[in-house]
């Protein structure tokens, strides 16, 4: 190859390199989701995925938050739904990933088989099962019981995941345990025997919280989309607004599109979980204070558990 044509062909290589790391636009805006509330809330624009300025929201739903994570860390969602604390830790480690807002808040309950346990008085010196140690479950029913002085209460880890504690009560192994909906529905509706003690809605000095619950699952924007495509996201934070109303004002449609999307085969087991769900499309522009005490939670546990710090002010989208 004669210079001149290996210099044009390397300056046309090196073209295309540029180009190909550049973002270009898809006709897909890609959203990433956890099973489980997170998808009673997204239902109806998963039935009818919306087209924003000519791109096809497209839905990728998976059983865990640690599968949505992962694909936050190689880039490949433009929006995504994790656990608020995942969310900052993930932040605080240069994963350019930011907080637009709360679609659904505190999920988790204190349920029992046991008929001698009545409320949260009766949890003293007994065994409650908790599935990951240090995660968000844990660390919330910890603080649970410093709010509640609940004493000598022993935490079982044996089980890793919700699904693994509700066949254990399903199957009579357990009876006392931390559950997130919407299992708690599912296991009230396979046994009589189990009830709800209480939710985990407590703030240290015994006050629940005013504006609803914890702060527990957040919707994320990849920070180079938000930047280039800020009415794009305008429009999809309404849609998702929108969906979430649809949810909470329309309980049995919603269970009957859950149940076409084959989300749930129980349609009455469906429309109990949707109001424990606790379903509140809330910006997080508008609520920085709530967010930071939520995350604060974490932070006095274990700093590590958010990345050791609480995440600066450009973790949450400012839409001022």
């Amino acid at each position: 190859m004669k210079p001149r044509i290996r210099h044009i062909a390397l300056i046309l290589a090196l073209v295309a390199l540029i180009n190909g790391c550049r973002h270009t636009p898809s006709d897909h805006i890609l959203i990433g989701i956890p099973d489980g509330p997170s998808v009673i809330s997204m239902i109806r624009l998963i039935d009818n995925p919306p087209v924003i300025d000519g791109r096809k929201v497209k839905f990728i739903v998976k059983p865990e938050p640690m599968q949505i994570q992962s694909m936050i860390m190689q880039q490949q969602l433009d929006f995504a739904i994790l656990p608020t604390v995942m969310a900052a830790n993930l932040y605080n480690k240069d994963v350019d990933y930011r907080l637009l807002a709360i679609p659904v808040w505190g999920t988790l309950y204190v349920v029992t088989s046991d008929s001698t346990i009545h409320d949260t008085s009766d949890l003293h010196n007994r065994v409650i099962h908790i599935f990951g140690q240090g995660a968000t479950a844990d660390v919330l029913f910890r603080h649970y019981m410093a709010a509640k002085q609940l004493e000598d209460l022993q935490i079982n880890y044996s089980f890793t995941t919700n699904q693994e504690i509700a066949l254990a009560m399903l199957n009579r192994k357990i009876n006392t345990a931390i559950v997130s909906e919407p299992l708690v529905s599912m296991l009230i509706s396979k046994d009589p025997r189990i009830k709800i003690i209480s939710e985990l809605t407590i703030e240290a000095g015994h006050q629940p919280l005013q504006t609803n619950l914890f702060a527990q699952t957040a919707l994320l924007v990849k920070s180079g989309f938000a930047t280039d495509n800020a009415e794009i996201v305008n429009k999809l934070l309404s849609h998702v607004e929108a969906s979430c109303l649809f949810t909470t004002l329309q309980p049995e449609k919603t269970a009957q599109l859950l149940q076409e999307h084959n989300y749930t085969d129980d349609i009455g087991t469906a429309m109990r979980s949707i109001p424990l769900c606790n379903i509140n499309f809330v910006r997080a522009s508008a609520i920085r204070d709530e967010i930071d005490r939520y995350l604060n939670i974490f932070y006095s546990f274990d700093p590590a558990s958010i990345g050791g710090k609480i995440p600066d002010e450009a973790f949450i989208v400012n839409e001022e």
